[in-house]
């Protein structure tokens, strides 16, 4: 997922991720202007382009207002290398078309 992450956002500017010392996801995060939650345009961009992720703001505590809106958690343990890199293409063409 990283490598792919690599190949597909690096380019896109304010998209950024944290490399995990373990466990089965990555942290993204997105320009701020960018939200990421069900009802935002990118995750009904994304869910058309065939992929999905957990919107950042379900994965704190605390009062929703006080929650960043821009991040996502990508799962990387259910699919294949390949699954995974196809998901990150698409998933960085969503957040392409959203950002135009």
């Amino acid at each position: 997922m990283l490598a792919a992450a690599d190949s597909y956002f690096s380019g896109i500017e304010g998209v950024t991720w944290v490399t995990p010392h373990g466990g089965l996801y990555v942290w993204m995060s997105l320009p701020e202007s960018l939200a990421t939650g069900f009802e935002s345009p990118l995750f009904k961009q994304a869910v058309q382009n065939g992929v999905m992720y957990v919107p950042g703001e379900l994965c704190y505590a605390g009062p929703v207002e006080d929650r960043p809106f821009h991040q996502m958690r990508l799962s990387y343990g259910v699919q294949t290398p390949d699954g995974i890199k196809d998901g990150m293409k698409r998933l960085a063409e969503a957040v392409k078309a959203v950002m135009e």
